[in-house]
Protein backbone atom coordinates (compact mmCIF):
# COMPACT_ATOMS: atom_id res chain seq x y z
CA UNK A 1 0.00 0.00 0.00
CA UNK A 2 1.59 3.59 -0.97
CA UNK A 3 1.94 6.31 1.37
CA UNK A 4 -0.91 8.17 -0.45
CA UNK A 5 -3.21 5.56 -0.44
CA UNK A 6 -2.81 4.78 3.37
CA UNK A 7 -3.61 8.83 4.19
CA UNK A 8 -6.70 8.05 1.97
CA UNK A 9 -7.96 5.28 3.93
CA UNK A 10 -7.13 7.20 7.13
CA UNK A 11 -8.82 9.88 6.27
CA UNK A 12 -11.58 8.56 5.25
CA UNK A 13 -12.15 7.07 8.41
CA UNK A 14 -12.11 10.44 10.02
CA UNK A 15 -14.97 11.41 7.72
CA UNK A 16 -18.24 12.48 9.58
CA UNK A 17 -20.85 9.89 10.39
CA UNK A 18 -23.04 12.30 8.50
CA UNK A 19 -20.89 12.06 5.39
CA UNK A 20 -21.64 9.70 2.78
CA UNK A 21 -20.03 8.79 -0.18
CA UNK A 22 -22.12 6.83 -3.30
CA UNK A 23 -20.54 6.45 -6.20
CA UNK A 24 -18.49 9.02 -7.01
CA UNK A 25 -20.34 12.11 -5.13
CA UNK A 26 -18.87 13.16 -1.12
CA UNK A 27 -22.70 13.85 0.56
CA UNK A 28 -21.64 16.94 2.73
CA UNK A 29 -23.81 17.26 5.64
CA UNK A 30 -23.18 19.40 9.13
CA UNK A 31 -19.65 19.28 9.02
CA UNK A 32 -17.67 21.27 11.73
CA UNK A 33 -14.06 20.83 10.18
CA UNK A 34 -11.26 20.14 11.66
CA UNK A 35 -7.61 19.94 10.96
CA UNK A 36 -6.57 22.30 7.71
CA UNK A 37 -4.00 19.74 6.59
CA UNK A 38 -6.19 17.16 6.77
CA UNK A 39 -9.03 18.90 4.86
CA UNK A 40 -6.28 20.13 1.81
CA UNK A 41 -5.99 16.12 1.28
CA UNK A 42 -8.81 15.28 1.40
CA UNK A 43 -9.54 18.21 -1.37
CA UNK A 44 -6.99 16.70 -3.40
CA UNK A 45 -8.36 13.38 -3.52
CA UNK A 46 -11.95 14.44 -4.41
CA UNK A 47 -10.23 16.35 -7.09
CA UNK A 48 -7.96 13.65 -8.18
CA UNK A 49 -10.97 11.52 -8.64
CA UNK A 50 -13.14 13.63 -10.08
CA UNK A 51 -15.69 13.81 -7.22
CA UNK A 52 -18.83 15.56 -6.88
CA UNK A 53 -19.31 17.05 -4.07
CA UNK A 54 -22.80 17.68 -2.59
CA UNK A 55 -23.48 20.48 0.22
CA UNK A 56 -26.86 18.94 2.44
CA UNK A 57 -26.19 20.69 5.32
CA UNK A 58 -23.44 23.04 7.09
CA UNK A 59 -20.20 23.04 6.34
CA UNK A 60 -17.84 24.99 8.86
CA UNK A 61 -14.43 25.78 9.67
CA UNK A 62 -11.63 23.97 7.12
CA UNK A 63 -14.25 21.98 5.97
CA UNK A 64 -14.69 25.34 3.73
CA UNK A 65 -11.34 24.64 2.06
CA UNK A 66 -13.68 22.29 -0.35
CA UNK A 67 -15.43 25.40 -1.89
CA UNK A 68 -12.14 25.51 -3.63
CA UNK A 69 -12.83 22.41 -5.64
CA UNK A 70 -13.88 23.22 -8.95
CA UNK A 71 -17.14 24.51 -9.48
CA UNK A 72 -18.69 22.16 -12.12
CA UNK A 73 -18.01 19.72 -9.63
CA UNK A 74 -20.59 21.19 -6.69
CA UNK A 75 -24.04 21.60 -6.04
CA UNK A 76 -25.32 23.03 -2.53
CA UNK A 77 -28.53 22.26 -1.44
CA UNK A 78 -31.43 24.58 0.15
CA UNK A 79 -29.91 23.79 3.63
CA UNK A 80 -26.49 24.46 2.86
CA UNK A 81 -24.25 27.27 4.69
CA UNK A 82 -20.91 27.62 4.87
CA UNK A 83 -19.30 28.69 8.66
CA UNK A 84 -15.65 30.50 8.13
CA UNK A 85 -13.21 32.09 10.99
CA UNK A 86 -9.87 32.45 11.43
CA UNK A 87 -8.00 29.16 11.97
CA UNK A 88 -6.47 28.86 15.65
CA UNK A 89 -4.78 25.74 17.32
CA UNK A 90 -1.06 26.69 16.07
CA UNK A 91 1.44 28.92 17.13
CA UNK A 92 0.32 32.66 16.27
CA UNK A 93 2.49 32.25 13.28
CA UNK A 94 1.11 29.24 12.42
CA UNK A 95 -2.23 30.19 12.98
CA UNK A 96 -1.46 32.98 10.27
CA UNK A 97 0.51 30.98 7.55
CA UNK A 98 -3.12 28.99 7.54
CA UNK A 99 -5.48 31.53 7.39
CA UNK A 100 -3.13 32.59 3.88
CA UNK A 101 -3.22 29.61 3.15
CA UNK A 102 -6.99 29.14 3.00
CA UNK A 103 -7.56 32.12 2.41
CA UNK A 104 -5.38 31.58 -0.86
CA UNK A 105 -7.41 28.44 -1.94
CA UNK A 106 -10.84 29.92 -1.84
CA UNK A 107 -12.31 31.22 -4.88
CA UNK A 108 -13.01 35.10 -6.06
CA UNK A 109 -16.65 34.85 -4.65
CA UNK A 110 -15.09 33.47 -1.34
CA UNK A 111 -12.68 36.36 -0.68
CA UNK A 112 -14.96 39.01 -1.67
CA UNK A 113 -17.37 37.92 0.66
CA UNK A 114 -14.67 37.27 3.55
CA UNK A 115 -13.86 40.48 2.61
CA UNK A 116 -17.16 42.31 2.61
CA UNK A 117 -17.48 40.77 6.82
CA UNK A 118 -14.52 42.32 7.20
CA UNK A 119 -11.85 39.04 7.22
CA UNK A 120 -12.04 36.11 8.86
CA UNK A 121 -12.67 36.56 12.89
CA UNK A 122 -12.71 34.65 15.88
CA UNK A 123 -16.30 33.50 15.56
CA UNK A 124 -18.09 31.60 13.06
CA UNK A 125 -19.45 34.31 9.76
CA UNK A 126 -22.18 31.98 8.20
CA UNK A 127 -22.77 32.67 4.26
CA UNK A 128 -26.16 31.07 3.76
CA UNK A 129 -27.55 29.30 1.22
CA UNK A 130 -28.79 31.97 -0.63
CA UNK A 131 -25.24 33.97 -1.13
CA UNK A 132 -23.55 30.33 -2.30
CA UNK A 133 -26.37 29.74 -4.85
CA UNK A 134 -25.35 32.91 -6.28
CA UNK A 135 -21.92 31.24 -7.81
CA UNK A 136 -22.72 27.46 -7.08
CA UNK A 137 -25.70 25.49 -8.50
CA UNK A 138 -28.25 24.31 -6.33
CA UNK A 139 -28.24 20.20 -6.43
CA UNK A 140 -30.93 18.41 -8.81
CA UNK A 141 -34.31 17.41 -6.50
CA UNK A 142 -34.88 13.47 -7.45
CA UNK A 143 -37.56 14.61 -9.41
CA UNK A 144 -35.55 16.75 -11.42
CA UNK A 145 -32.88 13.98 -12.01
CA UNK A 146 -35.21 11.83 -13.93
Amino acid sequence: MTAIAGLSLALAACVSQQEKTSGNVRVINDNPGGVLVNYAITRLDLQERGSQVRFAGYCDSACTLLLALPNNKLCVEPSASFGFHRPYGSTKRGNKEAERYLVSQYPEWVKTWISSQGGLQDEINRMPFEKVSAHIRPCPTKSSSR
